[in-house]
């Protein structure tokens, strides 16, 4: 039983740490425009689905594995102050 436990402990946690290892982290600089921006998501295997700027940051929708991701970077320092994982 416990060996069982074991092993599925071990699944689950391989599998959280894949769905949080396909976000960029914070602080990561991408760039200061729209093509640095694309060019480094897309290099790192993102499907751009849309960017904009909008309340002073750049928001990039992104597809990764199936994943989506809304990506938030202060275009002054082009590093990213925000990730959030859409359902």
């Amino acid at each position: 039983m416990n060996r069982i436990f074991a092993v599925t402990s071990v699944i689950a946690a391989t599998v959280a740490g894949a769905a949080v290892a396909a976000q960029p982290a914070l602080n990561t600089k991408l760039g200061n425009d729209f093509s640095e921006i694309i060019r480094a998501l897309s290099a790192d295997g993102y499907t751009i689905q849309e960017i904009e700027r909008e309340h002073g940051l750049i928001e990039v929708e992104a597809l990764k594995e199936g994943q989506t991701f809304e990506i938030k970077v202060d275009p002054t320092s082009g590093q990213v102050v925000s990730i959030e994982h859409d359902d």
